[in-house]
């Protein structure tokens, strides 16, 4: 408390027309301090507004002292409000540290009102570096914690990188948010706008195998869907470029080379025959074989004529014998065919006449 003398001349001071100076630091990239007229500077309640807010301020160590309460009481100085905050991040692209002090605000017992925190949410901008493009996010409602590299999340997910500096609790009590389910985000992949990332093969392949090691959890309408948007995409690595499913071929020993092989490291029964098959392959994204042949994946070559060439028998097309070899061959393969192996039997002219319907004299 000031005695009575201490406030004559407190007033005293106070009542000059001149400006009164304090430091402030004017954005969050500033590393440096600067003096500014009080009144054109602002007091903070909390550390992590300074980290993200691009208005001068006064540090906020140094705002907690008496001089600064003085100034405040005699309106040479206010507080930074909740509605100027929300301006400036509408009108800012943050960069990513500034952007993660932003989420740390609003999980602070400074901001309490949920409608307000929706509100800023919708309004974010921000950028992984300076030379990076912007990503906007809208209505957020869920968090990332499948962390899937490469990819871009949907506008209304907050990233992993910036969740993991948030605790699940305050993602979810303060910033009420749910963390997104795995058939949501496939979902979003699956979408027309997204499916460019299944043709790209530094994308495709992390993202069947996401698909992949989830495929069980899938009822037979969901897998049916899944099924049916991917056979009409090359999302398939193979030798010979990206293919369509029906067009790729699950590396055998039976197979010849010129055929258009799959790249992508197959997870199969036999580890052995795993690590021959796949030695060259990276093995950090693995996909299963029984998802391979459920999208149509094939795993024997048809020829469309009886006319084999060298490269599918070794024995002279008009031997009577070759044919029944190529007959003995898919019997042992039988158990191991997909659908589109099945579709091509049935439907090849090869296989018409004395040996047709060949599925039933297999019993496929």
């Amino acid at each position: 408390m000031f005695s009575f003398q201490g406030r004559i001349l407190l007033d005293g001071f106070f009542s000059s027309d001149k400006d009164l100076l304090v430091p402030v630091k004017r954005s969050p990239s500033d590393d440096h301090l600067s003096l500014i007229s009080s009144t054109e500077a602002f007091l903070t309640s909390s550390k992590h507004i300074q980290s993200f807010l691009p208005v001068p301020l006064v540090p906020f160590d140094l705002g907690k002292n008496d001089f600064f309460k003085t100034l405040k009481q005699y309106q040479w100085i206010e507080d930074i409000d909740h509605d100027t905050i929300l301006v400036k991040v509408q009108e800012s692209i943050l960069q990513i540290d500034e952007f993660i002090g932003l989420i740390r605000w609003l999980c602070t017992n400074d901001v309490h009102n949920k409608s307000y925190i929706k509100q800023i949410l919708s309004k974010i901008r921000y950028r992984e570096n300076r030379q990076s493009s912007i990503i906007r996010l809208e209505k957020i409602e869920y968090y990332d914690s499948l962390n899937l590299p490469c990819l871009p999340l949907p506008p209304y997910v907050l990233p992993s990188n910036i969740v993991s500096y948030i605790s699940r609790e305050d993602l979810q009590r303060r910033l009420s948010l749910s963390a997104i389910s795995m058939k949501n985000l496939i979902e979003f992949y699956l979408g027309e706008n997204q499916q460019y990332l299944f043709e790209n093969e530094n994308t495709s392949h992390i993202l069947l195998s996401f698909i992949s090691q989830r495929w069980n959890q899938f009822n037979e309408t969901e897998a049916n869907k899944i099924k049916g948007i991917l056979s009409n995409i090359k999302c398939i690595r193979t030798s010979q470029g990206m293919k369509l499913p029906n067009q790729s071929y699950i590396r055998s020993s039976s197979l010849s080379a010129n055929l258009p092989i799959i790249t992508y490291y197959i997870l199969k029964l036999s580890s052995n025959e795993n690590q021959n098959d796949n030695k060259q392959e990276s093995t950090d994204y693995p996909i299963s074989l029984e998802f391979l042949k459920s999208i149509g994946c094939r795993t024997i070559h048809v020829p469309t004529s009886t006319s084999y060439s060298r490269t599918e028998s070794n024995t002279s097309s008009d031997d009577p014998q070759s044919l029944q070899i190529f007959i003995e061959n898919l019997l042992q393969q039988r158990k191991n065919m997909s659908e589109n192996d099945l579709h091509a039997l049935k439907h090849n002219p090869c296989l018409t006449g004395n040996f047709y319907p060949f599925d039933q004299s297999i019993s496929i």
